[in-house]
């Protein structure tokens, strides 16, 4: 089993946004939140004062690309909560069944 933590961007008074990836024995990919998505609330994507901010190598598709994924490689997402910082890639993957 293998864990990875992502930053996926900011709160403005510096806190983290953390996502994290869970790859199982059974060569499951599980990822645990899916960080902001810039422009959610109208603002400019490099917008300093936003309350929430994630630049684009924050971002859960290019933690994804670095480890050698796509969306569709992932088996399982886990929101823990909808708040924006946490769900707001979360249509970005896709369902499957089994």
């Amino acid at each position: 089993m293998r864990l990875y933590l992502f930053e996926l961007g900011r709160v403005r008074t510096g806190e983290p946004i953390l996502g994290y990836l869970v790859q199982t024995g059974e060569k499951r990919n599980v990822l645990i939140d899916t960080g902001y998505k810039p422009g959610t609330f109208g603002e400019d994507d490099m917008d300093k004062t936003a309350f929430l901010q994630a630049l684009p190598d924050q971002l859960v598709t290019h933690h994804l690309m670095k480890l050698g994924l796509s969306p569709e490689d992932i088996d399982y997402v886990v929101v823990t909560h909808l708040d924006p910082d946490h769900g707001g890639f979360t249509g970005s993957f896709l369902a499957r069944s089994w």
